[in-house]
Order: C-alpha cells, then sequence, then structure tokens
C-alpha cells in the first residue's frame, strides 16, 4: 500500500508535468502536447515556489518502513539541491552547448510523434507557442546580465551556431515542415500551416 510520503513523491511528478510541458512528452506522461516551459523569471519562480512547498509538506512527514526512508532521503536530497542551485542563480544563465532551453525548445519536436494529422497538427500548434517560450527565455537572460550574471562567452558562441545550423533553408525547422509535408499524412492545408508556423522560428531566435 503507498504511503504518505509515497503519494507526495508521486504528487511531485505530476507536478512536475504539469510546470513542465516538455518533461510530460519526454516521460509519456499526459498533458498539453504543444505547450512549453515557462523560461521567463515568473515561470521559473512558480516552479520554485512549487518545489518548496513538497519540500515543506515533506519535512512534516514520517517514514512508514525502509522504502519510505529511501524515498524521503532521494526527494529531500533533490528538493534542496534545486534551492540551492536556484539560490546560486544558474537559472539565470542557463545558456550551455548541451542541456539548456537553447536546445531544449528545438529537441521537444525529436519526441513528437509524425504518423497521423493530428500528430501534424499538434506539431503546428507546438511551433506557433515557439515564439513566446523563446520570449520567456530571453527574458530570463537579460534579467541574468542585469545582474551580473552571465553565461561564459564560449558557451553563447557554440550556442549561436547551433541555432544557425537549426535556421535557413536547409535549417531543422524548414526540414521538419518539408518532411510533414512529404510523409504524406497531413492534408494540403495543414502542410501549409506547418510550413508558416515553421517560418516564424528564424526571427523569433
Amino acid at each position: 500500500a503507498w504511503t504518505s510520503i509515497d503519494r507526495l513523491a508521486d504528487e511531485w511528478v505530476q507536478e512536475i508535468a504539469r510546470l513542465s510541458p516538455t518533461f510530460a512528452a519526454g516521460a509519456g506522461l499526459p498533458g498539453d502536447p504543444a505547450a512549453y516551459d515557462d523560461y521567463s523569471p515568473a515561470g521559473m519562480e512558480a516552479s520554485r515556489q512549487a518545489g518548496d512547498r513538497i519540500l515543506a509538506r515533506l519535512k512534516e512527514l514520517t517514514p512508514q518502513d525502509a522504502a519510505d526512508t529511501v524515498t524521503k532521503r532521494a526527494l529531500l536530497r533533490d528538493l534542496e539541491l534545486g534551492d540551492r542551485l536556484d539560490d546560486s542563480g544558474w537559472w539565470l544563465r542557463s545558456l550551455n552547448n548541451l542541456a539548456s532551453p537553447a536546445q531544449g525548445i528545438r529537441d521537444v519536436f525529436d519526441n513528437m510523434p509524425t504518423d497521423t494529422a493530428a500528430d501534424g497538427e499538434t506539431i503546428a500548434a507546438r511551433l506557433h507557442n515557439l515564439p513566446a517560450a523563446l520570449q520567456g527565455y530571453q527574458a530570463t537572460l537579460d534579467l541574468g546580465r542585469e545582474r551580473g550574471l552571465m553565461p561564459a562567452a564560449r558557451q553563447v558562441r557554440i550556442v549561436a551556431a547551433q541555432i544557425d545550423g537549426n535556421l535557413g533553408a536547409d535549417g531543422f525547422f524548414s526540414q521538419l515542415a518539408e518532411r510533414a509535408a512529404a510523409a504524406g499524412v497531413v492534408p494540403a492545408a495543414l502542410a501549409d500551416r506547418i510550413r508558416t508556423a515553421a517560418s516564424g522560428a528564424p526571427p523569433a531566435y
């Protein structure tokens, strides 16, 4: 039988999925398949507050068995580490060449199915939401710059090169639209909508 700690741990996973649609998509959890995480300062603060609420409740719970002890210890460690990372301001300079929103905003398309017209509708919708996601991310990086917290110049140059590779006639977004059209599972009008939505990526970046 589940304990209170089990239920709280599960609640936290569901909360992460709610706050991070890209996490939900990668983990196969329910969520809006066209939505992006809120990368803005307000979105980052909402995530911090959600974690702090879970942490406060977790500290009040007493393990019922050995498995509970392990679960509580692991969740405490993760939540407290998250707070320390947030306090360090890392999220204000979260830009690197491997795993940052700069990659995640594009990479989420790799986990999206493309087998049906409904899948094409979801791709078009997420492409439509991409500029707003980038605006939120830029707002966070701008706030970091105001506070003197900036990513390394070398990382900025590498990410700029990665972005350049995703844009243009042969870039990822143009090819995504053309692959959707060539697959033959979306009607012509939807293929045109995907192309139009994909064309919004370069100016957004």
